[in-house]
């Protein structure tokens, strides 16, 4: 009689560490989705990622990148499979390429050119007196 006993209550011990495992995992999941989702653009707001913005848009590609790590897809593919759809203006750092690049330094040549010009004509405006 007593290994009957103890049958339903390991059974229930095993049922609550399975559910606290699986509440766990949708928690992980969620969590993912969420750092996924602060790392993208809201394409239809201004200066927004995902996880801030609350447009119709947003809410469904927070929904797709649910759906897609519940698929098993990393990040990875994730990004890249938005990246497909909506350009990689939806990156909200995007990699480091020549395009990048050309967006830090051409301001920076510009501000430079000025500099220059302004003491150029600094300098010849001393000279001339």
């Amino acid at each position: 009689m007593a290994a009957t006993e103890k049958t339903p209550m390991r059974l229930i011990v095993f049922l609550m560490v399975l559910w606290t495992s699986l509440c766990s995992a949708e928690q992980s999941l969620g969590e993912q989705a969420y750092a996924i989702a602060a790392q993208l653009r809201d394409p239809a707001s201004v200066n927004q990622t995902l996880a801030e913005s609350e447009t119709q848009i947003a809410y469904e590609l927070k929904g797709r990148i649910g759906q897609m790590l519940a698929e098993g897809k990393n990040r990875q593919q994730i990004e890249t499979a938005l990246v497909a759809r909506y350009g990689e203006q939806i990156r909200y750092q995007p990699p480091f390429s020549l395009t990048t690049a050309m967006l830090w330094i051409l301001p920076l040549a510009l501000l430079l050119l000025g500099v220059i010009a302004v003491w150029r004509q600094q300098r010849a405006s001393t000279r001339s007196y």
